[in-house]
């Protein structure tokens, strides 16, 4: 102890600085340190927390876009698929409509050909009535100018016969 005091330090001085000192750390160490310490790390965890939550969103929101566009790309090709359904109903509709047109041509072209045929026939059977009137008078014509009735009037009903049976 004669070292220090002959450097000119009083050792009770000393301890009552040291003790001094130790309550002012202790007192620091608990008032300010730990409060600061606790202070830090809370605003640690919360930076670290909020760096998280938005590592998170953006993770989300990654996932959210590519569910997005999975969305958009599913309703295209919905839409497409739709858009042939529609084109091959339409074509289906069309072919049907075509169809139906020409057999409708046909049963009116069947139609008229049929009521064609039926006044032909008519037109043959009135003109062969015509004809049949017409050699009967022109036989009777002839039988009364000839005076041979009896034969005339026999080759008339022959002549009539035979026609007839054309008719």
């Amino acid at each position: 102890m004669e070292i220090l005091t002959s450097l000119g330090v009083d050792w009770r001085l000393l301890v009552a600085q040291l003790v001094n000192f130790a309550i002012l750390f202790f007192a620091l160490y608990k008032l300010l340190y730990k409060p600061l310490l606790a202070l830090l790390e809370k605003r640690t965890a919360k930076i670290e927390k909020g760096l998280a939550d938005a590592d998170a969103a953006e993770e989300k929101l990654k996932l959210t876009d590519q569910t997005y566009k999975q969305i958009v790309l599913k309703a295209k090709k919905e839409a497409e698929k739709i858009l042939e359904e529609a084109s091959a109903l339409a074509e289906q509709h069309r072919q049907e409509t075509v169809k139906q047109t020409r057999e409708e041509v046909k049963r009116v072209v069947t139609q008229a050909k049929t009521r064609i045929e039926q006044e032909k026939q008519q037109m043959l059977e009135d003109a062969k009535k015509d004809i049949v009137d017409l050699v009967v008078q022109a036989s009777a014509s002839i039988a009364q100018t000839s005076g041979e009735k009896k034969i005339s009037k026999d080759l008339a009903k022959k002549a009539v016969d035979r026609l007839k049976k054309n008719v």
